[in-house]
């Protein structure tokens, strides 16, 4: 008999009048969670807020998913040690997390898929983006998730983990761990001043590092 495993309805987090934010977001590309362990995976943690009415009905909402599918799982009596995949922001020392309640979901390949599911990432039409284009998701940025709970019972530490199905970018925000993707109207039109080279010639090369300025 083959481990049994369950995997919950998609459902969605916040709504376009009330986002969540969005950490440690890994939407584009797939990549080891530590390097040389694992197989590769897409990543992302929403931040809810309890204050929120929207976003406390998400959360009764994970638990209610989570409780039902641990418990096709697991039983009636549910393992002590089991692992959620939400937990309070307040445990972790991290900007914005204070007060959140933190869903962390990823898509991992495994031995008969070692490539992960790719989830879903559009703008605000709805429509598909690529990293860098204009309302992509970002780290930081506020969005629409839609996400899954699974749990399989096998001989590893029981738990209920999040899928990461899908990101809608609703707007931006302050950027977690690095610059939101920067707009092209940042540059001003240099014309064709008395600094512009002239056609054929290269720009005068310099020795001066580039980054050694960055602080």
């Amino acid at each position: 008999m083959g481990n049994k495993a369950v995997t919950s309805e998609i459902f969605t987090l916040g709504n376009a009048a009330n986002p969540v934010r969005v950490a440690f977001f890994r939407g584009y590309h797939a990549k080891q969670f530590r390097e040389g362990q694992g197989y590769p995976r897409y990543e992302c943690s929403a931040l809810l807020d309890p204050t929120n009415a929207v976003h406390a009905a998400n959360i009764a909402q994970l638990k209610e998913i989570g409780i039902r599918v641990a418990t096709e799982v697991y039983g009636a009596d549910l393992p002590e040690d089991l692992v959620k995949p939400w937990s309070k922001g307040d445990r972790k020392p991290y900007e914005g997390y204070k007060g959140m309640i933190v869903l962390a979901m990823h898509n991992s390949g495994n031995k008969n898929n070692p490539v992960p599911p790719r989830p879903v990432l559009v703008n605000r039409a709805g429509q598909p983006v690529a990293e860098g284009d204009a309302e992509a998701p970002f780290s930081g940025c506020y969005g629409i998730i839609k996400t899954s709970l699974w749990a399989i019972k096998n001989t590893y530490t029981p738990r209920v983990s999040a899928n990461f199905k899908g990101l809608q970018f609703v707007k931006t925000g302050p950027a977690f761990g690095g610059a939101a993707p920067l707009d092209p109207d940042e540059f001003e039109d240099l014309g064709a001043g008395e600094d512009a080279p002239s056609k054929g010639s290269a720009p005068k090369a310099s020795n001066k590092n580039p980054f050694d300025d960055e602080e």
